[in-house]
């Protein structure tokens, strides 16, 4: 807290050499910590739930342990969005990796928290400060349009707004108050901070009143969307809300002036439900003066928006990134107070920087409505004045907004759409990751898998990556088999696309590990390495982060692998080690001809407390109802050369019954057979080890999973 003050008098003391040099009035903006605990960048105790429309929100109640404490349900949208409060705060990990493997859910995350991009007022005498409208052309665009920002809403998703105030008479609808889920009344004061008030100022205090200042589009409507209290934190179920109930009525133009440092698919999916639908999202870049990656602003198709100052420079607090789209002015920016209904204050950050731009996007629309929001941008980054030497700068995007340059440009897409298909002996396979290179920075500029059925608008073995700059690229498919190949997205060829082609079995390794803890990473290196190092195409799912495979994606595979085992020791959090969808799955795969090589620690010990004829559906096999010594185990196939995959003390013990036999012989003593792994008559469906063969250097473990890959592409 003692380094925020620190920053926040900096701040104070510099925007403090461009004001009017008169006797200033403090006004000391309250900073308070969120009213639920957080812990790092999370609140904790809280859970974000998504599930499609066919799935009742009551199947999802009963698998948490707390309170539905809010219910998002977007229009014409298939599906809802859950948050939860949990009776025991500790429990996030663990409910969430119970949502996930249950089949019911497309995805369970943490509620993360994001910040205001804190400004610090400065001197509320007006005088001839407001510099902004002059350098970026505003009085020339507002000669030319008959009425400003006229029909067009534009939420502010903020701490409200003072609908009282002089400037904002008449123009101030009703709005939503996301964190108490009460409606805000059209034309009253719903900001108990100032920090909204001063943003909405900036977008459309009235022009040409004879009063105070004036916004850039200051006939347009304003929707006080309050996502935050008296203090500078929210949350992605909090903004994922906002932005829903904006677009669901009215709302064509949404500020956003926060950051947060965490990417969170609600928030993603909020800002994608608002592009689909025309709605234009401008958000800030931060105030840390550093190169960084900051949400809402990085989700793309969003207007990111850094700050200048009155010399048309970059302010020194504005956040650097290749995300950036324009700067604005942002440094002592004179706007309206939320505790008085005549005056005003000044304001310094990205936070002003950001309303400016959505001004300038809702002017633009009052002119020309049929502007798509990528249309918009593009004219915005392309009547920009660049700051410096080169056509774009991490510090200033495309450049310094002008508003009448934009009004003049015609409609323009300068963003490609780049579309992979990756197919396995002519079918769609998903499940594949792709990336998506600059190839002038060999920087990641997006990344996903290929579709597995289910994603709407998205075919199956298809991913599409939109709002692509111009310029050059690679596309890498990470299969284990690597392919790229290169394009270029400009003005003239925006749409791309990359097909991808393997023609060999390729292996799906499920890795069932529900926590994410160093055997996870452990077990993963071993089968990417041996199956990369075998030539052989492959993905691998998590489930920890992805939930179970749904069929749709384990059918396009030729071969499985499943690893998973007990990573929790507390008996309290106990998580199943193979869930009843996780135990279905590999039945249907079975029975439709697959085979599988399944590994892991107490899966057998599992499986007898919850589907014991499991095993002895698939493998030759049946529990040994006592261990028995390394002796008594001649003959039966399995031998001391199993100490690698079992102990002679542990229930996961199972005897291998008539028609199993041994794949690999171990032993250098005579007249001895120590098998290390088994194979099946043509009718058994499964190789079974506990746990996975751990050492990949040693020429044993080589050996066997040759023999296991072996198996697995064979015939009958």
């Amino acid at each position: 807290m003692k380094r925020l003050w620190t920053f926040l008098t900096i701040l104070w003391s510099l925007s403090f050499l461009f004001s009017c040099s008169i006797e200033s009035e403090r006004t000391a903006w309250p900073v308070t910590l969120i009213e639920e605990e957080t812990n790092g960048e999370y609140v904790e105790g809280e859970v974000i739930v998504t599930i499609d429309e066919s799935v009742a929100c009551g199947d999802i109640d009963v698998l948490v342990p707390g309170n539905r404490v809010k219910t998002v349900t977007p229009k014409g949208s298939s599906q809802r969005m859950l948050l939860y409060r949990l009776f025991d705060r500790d429990e996030c990990d663990t409910v969430i990796i119970a949502l996930m493997s249950s089949g019911l859910v497309n995805y369970a995350e943490k509620n993360a928290v994001y910040s205001l991009c804190e400004y610090v007022p400065d001197d509320p005498y007006y005088s001839t400060c407001q510099y902004s409208p002059q350098i970026t052309g505003c009085e020339e665009a507002w000669e030319a349009v008959q009425s400003p920002g006229g029909g067009i809403i534009v939420a502010v998703l903020d701490t409200g707004i003072n609908g009282e105030h002089e400037e904002l008479e008449g123009r101030v609808i009703a709005g939503r108050n996301v964190l108490t889920g009460e409606d805000i009344p059209e034309g009253t004061n719903s900001d108990d901070n100032g920090h909204g008030s001063h943003v909405a100022g900036i977008i459309g205090a009235k022009g040409d009143n004879g009063k105070g200042i004036a916004g850039v589009a200051w006939d347009c409507s304003l929707m006080p969307v309050k996502i935050f209290g008296n203090d500078i934190q929210t949350t992605t179920a909090h903004i994922a809300e906002a932005i829903v109930w904006a677009v669901d009525h009215g709302a064509r133009v949404i500020s956003m002036s926060f950051v947060g440092m965490l990417y969170s698919m609600a928030v993603n999916d909020a800002v994608n439900y608002a592009l689909n639908r025309d709605v234009v999202l401008v958000a800030a870049m931060g105030n840390d003066g550093r190169a960084k990656i900051e949400y809402p602003g990085a989700h793309p198709g969003v207007i990111a928006v850094g700050a200048t100052n009155g010399r048309d420079q970059v302010a020194y607090f504005s956040t650097r990134g290749n995300h950036i789209s324009v700067a604005a002015p942002g440094e002592s920016i004179y706007s309206l107070k939320n505790t008085s209904n005549t005056e005003y204050v000044f304001g310094s950050g990205t936070s002003m920087a950001t309303p400016f731009v959505t001004g300038v996007a809702a002017l633009l629309l009052s002119a020309r409505p049929e502007l798509t929001p990528v249309e918009l941008r593009s004219i915005i980054e392309d009547s920009a004045v660049p700051l410096g030497p080169d056509e774009f700068s991490p510090a200033y995007g495309y450049g310094r907004v002008s508003v009448y340059n934009a009004l003049n440009l015609d409609a323009r897409n300068n963003y490609g759409t780049v579309t992979v298909n990756v197919t396995n002996r002519d079918e769609p396979v998903g499940g594949i990751k792709v990336l998506l290179e600059d190839t002038a920075d060999n920087t990641i500029v997006q990344a996903g898998i290929t579709s597995y059925g289910g994603i709407e608008g998205v075919l199956n073995g298809q991913i599409v990556f939109n709002h692509i700059h111009p310029g050059d690229y690679r596309v890498r498919v990470q299969a284990g088999i690597h392919k790229e190949t290169f394009i270029s997205i400009t003005p003239k060829s925006r749409e791309q696309t990359a097909s991808f082609a393997f023609d060999t079995p390729m292996v799906l390794v499920v890795n069932a590990i529900k926590v994410a803890d160093a055997s996870l990473l452990t077990a993963e290196a071993l089968y990417a390495e041996r199956l990369t190092s075998m030539g052989k195409a492959f993905t691998l799912w998590k489930t920890a982060y992805h939930g179970p495979p749904p069929k749709s994606l384990i059918d396009a595979y030729d071969l499985l692998i499943w690893f998973t085992g007990n990573t929790q020791n507390n008996p309290s959090k106990q998580i199943e080690i193979l869930t009843e969808y996780e135990i279905t799955l590999l039945e249907e795969y079975c029975d439709k001809g697959g085979r599988l090589y399944l590994s892991g620690n107490n899966i057998a010990q599992h499986l007898k407390r919850f589907d014991p004829d499991f095993l002895a559906g698939y493998l030759h096999a049946e529990y040994l109802t006592s261990p028995l010594s390394h002796d008594e185990l001649l003959g039966r196939g399995l031998l001391d050369g199993m100490d690698f995959f079992i102990s002679m003390a542990d229930d996961d013990q199972i005897d291998i019954l008539d028609g199993a036999t041994g794949i690999l012989d171990s032993s250098d003593e005579p007249d001895e057979n120590h098998w290390a792994g088994l194979s099946w008559d043509s009718g058994y469906r499964l190789i079974f080890t506990t746990p996975y063969p751990n050492q990949i250097n040693s020429s044993f473990h080589e050996e066997f999973f040759n023999r296991v890959l072996t198996w697995l592409e064979s015939d009958g």
